[in-house]
């Protein structure tokens, strides 16, 4: 999935641009799927606040901390330099497949490069950039903008690290299934990604590498014309075997409930885990943690997703 530079080793880096010239970027749109009722990007609790790298200090809410790209946007962690989550329209009556060709990544000047994990990370290691927001979701419309949402994607605000060899063949064809189904309505849809940030997570060159990966997909269905929101979590056990190597666990992607995504990371999704079709459960007494919000389910390929 990745393109490498030869004759660096690695992928490269341009040169960012003058932030100025950020001012056209509208962003993830909460009222992309229509139906008067928006997709809101998730709220940040107070202490993911604290850490979020500001953006516009004039702003409230999660608007101070936004990143608008070309039909996604980017919330950071600047405290882990790594984003909390990464939130993309996609409208697949309009999709560009654009060649991948010569890789270049930037730093965003919106926000300070000390607050961006960039090349110090993955430099001489078996770590790669991981798109949060997939290259091709944003990549719709006229072809200018297509190819400016391609080039929007391959900032470091919109990775995580990921060891090459990490299988996300599941993970990626989650969208296109739901994306491509027959209950899908006019083909739109809306996904936030991003890391499960945790605190036991291993620290390599000054960044704690997450091991848990989430999803939330929101489609309108066609047979009802309501909102279906589904959650995902791709999981791995790893193991730091030296500063520069790691081993990962086969990778698994669970579907989840909306309310165990929550409990992972410290996002509320509001109302529309109202709209989730997992089964939820709640133990007895009243109490709730990740493991019980909902009985994970092991996603294996398209049959086994609950829409």
């Amino acid at each position: 999935m990745i393109d490498r530079d030869p004759a660096a080793g690695f992928e490269k880096t341009r040169a960012s641009k003058p932030a100025d010239s950020y001012r056209d970027r509208t962003g993830f749109d909460p009222n992309f799927l229509g139906l008067g009722r928006p997709v809101p990007l998730p709220r940040l609790s107070a202490g993911q606040a604290g850490q979020a790298a500001v953006v516009d200090r004039l702003a409230a809410g999660v608007d101070r901390f936004l990143l608008p790209y070309t039909h996604f946007s980017v919330v950071m962690n600047g405290a882990r330099k790594l984003p909390i989550f990464s939130a993309a329209n996609i409208d697949g009556n309009a999709l560009r497949p654009l060649a991948r060709t010569g890789d270049a990544w930037a730093y965003d000047p919106r926000i300070d490069r000390s607050l961006q994990a960039g090349d110090d990370v993955y430099v001489n290691t078996d770590l790669d950039r991981g798109h949060m927001t997939r290259r091709l979701d944003p990549v719709w419309g006229a072809p200018t903008v297509a190819a400016l949402a391609d080039e929007d994607t391959f900032h470091f605000t919109n990775a995580c690290p990921q060891h090459k060899d990490l299988n996300r063949r599941e993970w990626v064809q989650l969208e296109d299934y739901i994306l491509g189904n027959a209950q899908t309505e006019d083909l739109k849809v809306c996904v936030i990604t991003g890391p499960v940030l945790a605190p036991s997570d291993r620290s390599f060159r000054g960044v704690l590498l997450p091991a848990e990966f989430w999803k939330l997909v929101v489609m309108v269905r066609k047979d009802t014309r309501r909102l279906s929101a589904t959650g995902y979590v791709l999981s791995h056990g790893h193991l730091l075997t030296g500063f520069e190597s790691f081993a990962y666990d086969q990778f698994k992607t669970y579907q989840v409930t909306l309310r165990s995504i929550e409990l992972r990371t410290g996002l509320d999704f509001g109302d529309l885990k109202s709209f989730d079709p997992m089964p939820q459960a709640r133990p007895a007494g009243g109490f709730e943690t990740a493991g019980l919000a909902g009985t994970p389910k092991v996603i294996g390929g398209p049959a086994d997703i609950v829409l």
